[in-house]
């Protein structure tokens, strides 16, 4: 502890709130310029957490020394920031939660009533089976969606370069909205989500938000196959009557289910 902290507590009770606050406020302004000098030497301070986080470690850590060192019993409201655990706090139960929907009609029961997940106990036990469980086959390729990249809600997709994803190692192909024997399958399958107007928007379309997917990347492999998504070209057109050209954001995570 740095002297000029400790000459806080000197003659004080460990009742005295003022000399609290005094030394841990002495002591975070000490460990600020820790912190800055270790920043300025340290090659790996990038895994380590944020300074302002490591700083209210360091008044919190003094708190529960100062109260600890009281030795007398605490009030129930700050035994809590001293107890082994928060079960241990006269005053802190075990913390737990409940769920709570009024309805508003008893008839309607059980609609509105909350129901647990019913998948829930198989995928938090692991016996749940996915869709990327089942084995790999000859000849199977992976799909990783073209997204709409970062600015263009609103615009208007008016076509995509796949040169550069057509000749990525891997692709295979580029499925996008015209090749839908039937444009109505397009829109059809999108109503399954509820999220976008099509599946695939076709050219012409507005896009109704970043992310809105326009085609589809098949590929020998995934990570091929999102690569390929990545090197995709867009052309959009926004209100203003100016083109932009823009690479996609890369492709998430493929969805998995049961």
């Amino acid at each position: 502890v740095p002297p000029s902290a400790a000459s806080r507590l000197v003659g004080a009770a460990p009742s005295d709130e003022a000399a609290m606050r005094g030394f841990i406020a002495e002591l975070v302004q000490q460990a600020a310029k820790a912190v800055e000098s270790d920043a300025g030497s340290a090659s790996d301070i990038g895994h380590l957490a944020p300074h302002e986080y490591r700083l209210s470690l360091v008044a919190s850590f003094a708190y529960k020394l100062l109260l600890s060192a009281q030795g007398s019993p605490l009030p129930p409201r700050l035994a809590s920031a001293v107890a082994g655990s928060l079960a241990a706090a006269a005053d802190r139960p075990v913390s737990c939660g409940t769920q709570s929907i009024g309805v508003s009609d008893a008839s309607l029961a059980p609609v509105s009533l909350p129901l647990p997940k019913l998948t829930s106990l198989l995928q938090a036990s692991g016996e749940a089976l996915y869709s990327s469980d089942e084995p790999s086959v000859a000849g199977e390729l992976c799909g990783a969606f073209v997204l709409a990249p970062d600015g263009s809600a609103g615009a208007s997709f008016c076509g995509a370069d796949w040169s550069a994803t057509l000749a990525s190692p891997g692709v295979v192909d580029v499925v996008s909205a015209a090749d839908f024997p039937n444009p109505a399958a397009n829109a059809t399958a999108a109503a399954d989500s509820n999220c976008y107007p099509f599946y695939l928007h076709p050219v012409g379309s507005p896009l109704p938000c970043v992310g809105a997917p326009v085609a589809v990347v098949l590929a020998d492999s995934l990570s091929h196959a999102r690569r390929g998504a990545q090197l995709a070209v867009l052309r959009l057109s926004h209100s203003a009557g100016l083109l932009k050209q823009a690479h996609p954001p890369p492709p998430p995570t493929s969805r998995r289910s049961p």
